[in-house]
């Protein structure tokens, strides 16, 4: 192989070659080349080109392994990171069922438990025992009338006191939900409503129960929302009472006295008494 070496002067063998491709005495197409040199030179320059390429060669198979090698641990990244997701998915799948089962746990107990009432009321004989302890009416005092809550001269609203009766007209302790309605009725065929008080809450219900020595009602403050006008000294209070257990409405009113405030009041007296003087009574006054 050295005498291989030394056997084409020249700056190299690719520039051999090149000098070789290029030159007038290679003839295309038969494979030689003019001179002394003969049919073998072609076989040895084409020889030290594929040794070239040889030696080459394993660059470009490292430039692939290099590239797999890169995108091996992406692959690699992508499928842990769908697989912590998924994880998290199931995990909470988990906790839903976990609490849907407990929901169907606790309505099947309840389920049970509507059944079991049924089956009782069912083996009563005679239906109408329930309905011994049951509102069948409601009456509003004698102690509801108008009430000062800010210390001014002059009530603010009206303090009701109502209880609901059964059919023997004996107090009941019921609770329920209470709107109470303050009117002023003073013009024929305008009633307006004044004061407006609704409870719908047990536990608010239930802070108004007073059941001291002969005191077994309900006691609520309903304040003015728009102040009657000075001439009047009474008004319609109104008190629907819906009973919780049964679902029955109960209804009453009452007329009652209030006082406006002393301002106003004065007003309105020396207004009767200028009336009075002119020989008109306090009921021929026009409202």
């Amino acid at each position: 192989m050295p005498a291989r070496r030394d056997a084409f002067p020249g700056p190299g063998r690719m520039g051999f070659d090149r000098h070789l491709c290029s030159g007038s005495g290679y003839q295309k197409g038969s494979g030689q080349v003019g001179g002394s040199i003969g049919s073998a030179l072609p076989r040895r320059a084409f020889g030290d080109r594929k040794h070239i390429m040889r030696r080459h060669r394993p660059l470009g198979g490292l430039l692939s392994a290099a590239a797999v090698a890169l995108l091996l641990p992406l692959g690699g990244c992508e499928h842990s990171t769908t697989k912590v997701e998924l994880q998290k998915q199931v995990d909470e799948l988990r906790v839903t069922n976990d609490q849907l089962q407990r929901e169907a746990e606790e309505h099947r107990a309840s389920i049970d438990q509507l059944r079991t009432q049924v089956a009782n009321l069912q083996s009563f004989k005679d239906p109408r025992g329930a309905r011994l302890f049951e509102a069948s009416g409601l009456e509003i005092l004698t102690l509801s009338r108008g009430a000062d809550y800010d210390d001014a001269p002059g009530d603010d609203g009206v303090t009701v006191h109502f209880r609901p009766l059964d059919d023997e007209g004996n107090v009941v302790t019921v609770g329920g939900q209470v709107v109470v309605q303050l009117v002023d009725s003073s013009v024929m065929g305008e009633p307006k409503v004044v004061g407006l008080l609704r409870i719908s809450e047990p536990d608010e219900l239930r802070a108004a129960w007073h059941s001291k020595f002969l005191t077994n009602h309900y006691t609520l403050k309903c304040p003015f929302s728009a102040m009657p006008p000075p001439s009047v000294r009474q008004i319609d209070v109104k008190v629907e009472f819906t009973d919780y257990l049964t679902g029955r409405g109960l209804h009453a009113e009452r007329v009652v006295d209030i006082a406006p405030p002393a301002s106003e009041a004065a007003g309105s007296d020396a207004a009767q008494a200028a009336t009075v003087a002119d020989g008109q009574s306090p009921g021929d006054m026009p409202k």
